[in-house]
């Protein structure tokens, strides 16, 4: 009896850990993309912009290259947006489609900039529904595995 309680506490332990893993990554990623909204922005170009199918071939993802300058220094960049869709690689072609319409090659467009940090850069603001996923999701582990140590102690 004593032998499964310790599998099980080290279960229970074990989803916590893993848990508050993905919640500190999930942190880190969605720091950055809250504070884009306050970044400085410049103009910038793009310079291509194209669809490029996953190694799998079933999903696209819009490759997005953008040229902008900050103080005489030129920089470029590939991030649309923080936590887009297309990060998870889940994209259809139609939604691939529709971003390359929007940055189509020699378009000006405004690009954001971490001041700290010119080459962090982004074309939209703001925090995409996709970054909150390894926060949440690590939330939810974390919770499943103190519910179940408690549930182990009770």
């Amino acid at each position: 009896m004593e032998t499964v309680q310790a599998q099980a506490a080290f279960l229970a332990c074990g989803l916590s850990s893993l848990g508050l893993i993905f919640m500190i990554i999930g942190a880190i990623q969605l720091l950055p993309a809250m504070r884009s909204s306050r970044w400085p922005s410049v103009i910038g170009k793009i310079v291509t912009a194209q669809i490029v199918p996953t190694s799998e071939g079933s999903h696209f993802l819009p490759h997005i290259l953008y040229a902008y300058t900050v103080d005489g220094k030129e920089y470029s960049g590939m991030r649309v947006s923080f936590g887009e869709l297309t990060s998870l690689a889940r994209t259809e072609v139609k939604m691939a489609e529709e971003t390359i319409r929007r940055y189509s090659p020699g378009k000006e467009v405004t690009v954001y900039f971490d001041p700290a940090a010119p080459d962090r850069c982004v074309l939209e603001t703001g925090v995409g529904m996709s970054a909150y996923f390894p926060f949440g999701a690590g939330g939810l582990l974390f919770l499943m595995g103190l519910i179940f140590s408690l549930g182990l102690f009770i």
